[in-house]
Parts: C-alpha cells; structure tokens; sequence
C-alpha cells in the first residue's frame, strides 16, 4: 500500500521512479506535490498513471525525509498498489541514486530491466509516451521524450551580448519520463561530483547514445507559483466549483464519416445519430449542461426537429457554452473517456485534446481524454458501437 514494500503479485521487470523530494523554492513556502489539482493532490497524478500502467511493475516515490510519513498516508488513501516511499538526497542525482539503492538490495527487484525516472512535477504526461519509452528503451537501452523548440534560441557571453545564434531545428527540449536500463542507469549514477540537471545527461557522460521520440506539449513542468496560479491550483476559484457528467452512445455503421471530439477518424465506419453522431462531443455537453441544471442534452436539441438532422456537434457545443456564460459560470477542466474496441484513437488523442481546448476556451492542459475497451464484452466489444462519458468542473463566478 506504499507504507512497507510489499510483494507485487507479479514479477517485477519495469519500474517507474518518480522524483518529489525538491524544496519548492519557487513556489514559495508552498510544498507544489501536495496541492489539489482538481481535488487530486499534484503527485498523485504522476504516481497513478505509473501505479495503474499495464508495463511498470512497482513504482518508488522520493520524497523529503519531512514528508514520507505524508507520502505513505496519501498512496493509502488513493489505494495505489505495488509503491515503495523512499527518502532523497540533496540534489536530483543523489534521490535517484537512493531509489536505485533500494532496488540494488531488495530481492522483488532482482528482475528489473528497466527503469522510468519521472519528475513528480509534470502530471501531464500520458500513458502513451510511457509506453512509447519504454518500447524504445527496450531497444536501445536509453529513451527520452524531447519537444521541438520553436523560439529562437542564443547564447549571451558574461557582458550579456550575444555570442551566437544556434539553429533550432537541431535544438530540443528534453522531459521526462526519461527510461533505461537498469545496469547503464546504475553505471551512470556512480561517483558522479558533477551535477546534473537530468539522468540522460549522466548516461551520455559514459558514451552511450540516447534515443529520442516525439514528447507531448502538454507534459510541462510545474515549477513556479505562476504555474500554480495558471492552472488554478493555488486559485480561490477552487472553494465555487460545480461538476456534471455526461454519458453517450451511438452505433457503428457503415459508409458515413466517424467523428470524435470534432475530429475525423480514419475508420471505414461512422456513428449513426440525428446529428453527426459525436459521442464525445455529446457527452461533454451533457455534463455541461448536468452542472448547470439545465436538463440534458435531448431536451434543448430533440430528435424531432428535423433542422438538426446531421448538424455539427460543435455548433450544439458552442450553444451550451452560450448558456454557460449567461449563468456566469466558465469550464475549468474536462475530463473524458471513449469506450471503444475499434478503431484505436492513441495516433488521435492530441489532435482531439487540442480541438476541445479550442472549443471550450481552455488551455491543453486542462483537457484529459482517454480511451479504454470493454474486452470485446457488449455491443462495443463487438465493434458495433462507441460510446463516451465525460466529467467537467465549472467555476461559479457569481461568488
């Protein structure tokens, strides 16, 4: 339950470490890793995506010697499994190199081939850029997740002139979770004075090379109290926060156009409705409309007006959003799921996260879409239908 180490009920050959133990200078005297995104405490999400992934066996927090008995009773509470609470060092390097202590000297770990090292402070990042690391380490021994950089990048000399203008297309930004082998990222991480901003740096030190893959935009890092403030976790709007859920479910036919999230999917089937058939986009208007009160979804667009046959689910969305904004309220966070066998939507996920986030006003990252299956159980497991539920957080600004 991450108070002892406990045995995992299956051998352990992937294991995710995930880094908490900073002082939080720049977030003031406020200790970021246990402050309430969306009623979630901020580690929590970096620790449960870890915990619940299908390829990561055990997961080790590091956190502040101060805070491990807080770290325990918070993994109890969230009922996480197979987490072991280890406490830091004084630098970066020094809590990774007491998790992969812990590993080199207990015996459930003796099978360990690789290792996810994470920074607690980007809970954006989704499952599948775990798995996507993962799959390359295993091929290459040493994976990171790295972003284009797209502003123009110089170096300036100690009289804060100029001294070059790099060229960007070979310049990248690097995040976590960065993954390896257990037996390279342990050789790294001996004897090393020199400090470190990341542990792929340490791995390049011995002459290994490092893969790269494709990052995501949205798995930024939470560093400072305006990062805090963006994202509303130290915002007073939290206390006027109202939440809706909506649910929806169309068959699959053939011949017409599979839209999900106001995006077109490459699918030789589509979803048969009175309007374009976005389960997706109707579940979010239904929670919408369940936190404001206002009924549901069928009562304002009935199937029975025939101006709606095959109408774009967008333009229903942006209705809702009118009725929103007259009652004073503004979308702070959307949380959605499709349930579908087929067709797979990982390749479509940021295209979808974007258009929403366009849709509703929001910024990315407070846009989570997931997808998950019914193991071929139901209607859907028989790809004969797609179906979506979604959870939204309204603010009340008449407070």
């Amino acid at each position: 339950m991450g108070n002892d180490l406990s045995k995992s009920n299956k051998p352990v050959y992937s294991i995710g470490i995930i880094l908490a133990a900073g002082n939080s200078t720049r977030t003031g005297d406020k200790d970021k890793m246990f402050l309430k995104l969306d009623g979630i405490p901020l580690i929590i999400h970096s620790i449960s995506k870890f915990s619940n992934h299908k390829l990561i066996d055990y997961t080790i927090v590091v956190v502040s010697e101060n805070k491990k008995l807080l770290m325990k009773e918070i993994i109890r509470q969230w009922d996480l499994k197979n987490v072991l609470v280890v406490c830091g060092g004084e630098r970066r390097q020094d809590s990774v190199l007491n998790a992969l202590k812990e590993v080199r000297k207990n015996e459930i770990f003796n099978k360990v081939k690789l290792v996810a090292i994470h920074d607690g402070a980007r809970p954006f990042f989704s499952e599948n850029l775990l798995s996507e690391g993962l799959d390359k380490a295993k091929k290459y021994h040493a994976a990171i997740p790295v972003i284009p950089m797209n502003d123009t990048v110089k170096i300036i000399d100690n009289n804060k002139f100029v001294q070059k203008t790099l060229d960007r297309s070979s310049v990248f930004i690097v995040q976590t979770p960065q993954i390896f082998s257990l037996s390279l990222i342990t050789d790294a991480h001996q004897n090393r004075l020199q400090e470190f901003t990341d542990d792929a740096s340490m791995v390049e030190l011995l002459g290994n090379n490092v893969k790269v893959f494709n990052g995501e935009y949205k798995n930024i890092k939470i560093t400072t109290t305006e990062d805090l403030e963006k994202l509303n976790i130290i915002n007073s709007k939290n206390s006027n926060s109202v939440f809706g859920l909506g649910i929806d479910s169309h068959r699959l036919k053939l011949g017409i156009d599979l839209l999900l999230g106001g995006i077109k999917i490459d699918y030789n089937k589509g979803l048969d409705g009175h309007s374009d058939g976005d389960v997706l986009l109707h579940s979010i208007c239904d929670a919408i409309l369940g936190a404001l009160g206002l009924i549901d979804l069928g009562y304002h667009f009935p199937s029975t007006d025939l101006t709606l046959q095959g109408v774009d689910s967008s333009k229903m969305l942006k209705k809702i959003l009118i009725m929103m904004k007259e009652k004073n309220f503004e979308i702070k966070h959307l949380d959605s799921t499709i349930i579908t066998q087929e067709p797979k939507i990982s390749d479509y996920r940021e295209k979808i996260e974007n258009n929403l986030s366009n849709l509703l006003g929001i910024n990315e990252f407070s846009v989570n879409i997931k997808a998950t299956t019914t193991d071929f159980l139901g209607f859907i497991g028989n790809s004969e239908g797609i179906a979506a539920q979604s959870i939204v957080t309204l603010n009340d600004l008449n407070n």
